[in-house]
């Protein structure tokens, strides 16, 4: 997969997440199996807020050539991740979140093979 496509298949997650956490904390919180109190649906608009800039920053650098930004992109990219898998497995294995987010852990992880395999092949 082209860094391109790794890019533009983060930013439009991403940016779908941004949409969800943002608008629709309520909804995006059940499906998690978390309360939707104020303090958590503050969070998760935060959390929301986030994913919309990640997703900025992955579109605007899709058609970025190999440089020392675009490898820092790259790895911020897989620390978010990987961090994020491992946050996930924890809150499924934990019964924290509901068993549907096996999901979440798959795209997570898949996206953090993507980085990483750009990571060691890209010589910027």
């Amino acid at each position: 997969m082209s860094i391109k496509t790794l890019f533009t298949i983060g930013a439009v997650i991403t940016g779908l997440l941004g949409v969800a956490w943002l608008f629709a904390p309520s909804f995006m919180l059940a499906d998690w199996g978390l309360p939707d109190d104020a303090a958590t649906v503050y969070m998760a608009r935060r959390c929301g807020a986030m994913f919309f800039g990640y997703s900025t920053i992955l579109w605007v650098a899709r058609g970025a050539s190999a440089s020392p930004a675009r490898r820092a992109i790259v790895t911020g990219g897989l620390v978010l991740t990987l961090v994020l898998t491992a946050v996930t497995l924890v809150g499924v294995l934990g019964g924290t979140i509901g068993p549907r987010a096996w999901i979440v852990v798959v795209i997570e992880a898949l996206l953090a093979a993507g980085f990483g395999y750009h990571l060691t092949t890209d010589r910027s």
